[in-house]
């Protein structure tokens, strides 16, 4: 898709990347172990240093750009942002578009790690959090979502005591762009997510929930957290609690 067509100056990114290749479940964060050197290396394979400004965009709905996003911020690039509709919006604006391969080239400074706290949390660091009345958990899957059991692989089901904001509520059309402010936040609201929590989001895979993080942030939730590990890992393991689906 890239190569039929992109911003031009554009560098291609693969988001599965930022993903930890070896983990025993699927999405997890580049690295579980806080290996630096697989970080630094991502940053140095797309000549992003100290001083780049990066842009994210996809071809998508959003999810991809607001993965690669999370996953700067979390490192500590705060010098970053995701293009609002994505290429989809740049070929409405009517602007050029290149078929040219771009190789970013070497950064001028070496990259720089500075992984953050309060990004995500994994099995055991939830399991703590939910005895704090003041963590809000929120599935963050869409109807068919939380219906897809993968194949046959996993169970159907949520965590007890979350809350349910389907991703899909928020988003205004299939570029990714989002419904406006204050429809947002009269839909958390009506949801019981407000900014004076501890939010906590989980999806089927730690990659799942970076767009509604993009956007809780965007509306100034200060606390915002991701699963690391989705309801995957949480179904499959004997010592978590699993509740059934609401029925329809």
């Amino acid at each position: 898709t890239y190569a039929l067509g992109h911003i031009p100056g554009a560098v291609h990114s693969y988001w599965q990347e930022t993903i930890e290749r070896d983990s025993l479940v699927y999405g997890t964060v580049l690295s579980q172990w806080n290996d630096q050197a697989e970080r630094i290396a991502w940053l140095k394979r797309y000549g992003i240093g100290p001083s780049s400004y990066v842009i994210v965009y996809d071809h998508g709905d959003g999810q991809r750009a607001a993965r690669l996003l999370w996953f700067l911020r979390f490192l500590g690039h705060t010098a970053s942002s995701a293009l609002d509709g994505g290429i989809d919006a740049w070929n409405q604006a009517g602007f050029a578009r290149s078929t040219d391969g771009n190789d970013p080239g070497s950064p001028s400074e070496p990259p720089v790690i500075d992984a953050q706290s309060g990004f995500y949390v994994v099995t055991g660091q939830l399991q703590e959090a939910l005895k704090d009345p003041n963590t809000l958990l929120v599935d963050i899957r869409s109807e068919a979502e939380r219906h897809d059991t993968v194949d046959g692989q996993y169970d159907l089901g949520m965590i007890p005591g979350s809350v349910w904001a389907p991703w899909t509520d928020y988003v205004a059309d299939q570029s990714g762009r989002f419904i406006a402010p204050d429809d947002a936040q009269a839909k958390l609201q009506a949801a019981g997510v407000t900014s004076d929590r501890r939010v906590i989001l989980y999806g089927r895979f730690g990659t799942d929930p970076d767009q509604m993080w993009l956007m809780l942030k965007l509306l100034g939730f200060p606390s915002v957290e991701v699963y690391d590990w989705g309801w995957v890992a949480w179904s499959a393991q004997g010592s978590t609690e699993k509740a059934g689906l609401p029925s329809s």
